[in-house]
């Protein structure tokens, strides 16, 4: 994959792994969170959906970190009101782990 584009057959094939969930869902914000979410909307659906699966299959440390991302992703491309929405409950949710590193990254 090393040199080639990200399209999403990428994403696809990451989907189709033989993995556990939460190593795609790791896999799929790893790669996402480094595409300009400026070209494409693919970061942010594919970061959508792994949230969806993050909520469905309650992998709630996951869940966090794709608020993260996401929430950074509207940031950047100017939709504060969609990043302040995923960072406000994504900093919630960790400070009632008293989760620090993650509540450093939040802020």
């Amino acid at each position: 994959m090393k040199g080639q584009p990200i399209t999403q057959a990428t994403f696809d094939s990451i989907w189709a792994l033989d993995a556990p969930l939460s190593v795609r869902l790791t896999q799929i914000d790893s790669l996402a969170i480094v595409l300009n979410p400026f070209d494409d909307e693919l970061p942010q659906k594919q970061i959508q959906r792994a949230l969806q699966m993050a909520r469905k299959f309650k992998v709630s440390n996951l869940e966090d970190r794709l608020m993260l991302s996401l929430g950074s992703i509207y940031s950047t491309i100017d939709i504060q009101d969609s990043a302040k929405q995923y960072l406000h409950e994504a900093l919630i949710r960790m400070e009632n782990r008293k989760d620090r590193a993650q509540i450093a990254r939040a802020y």
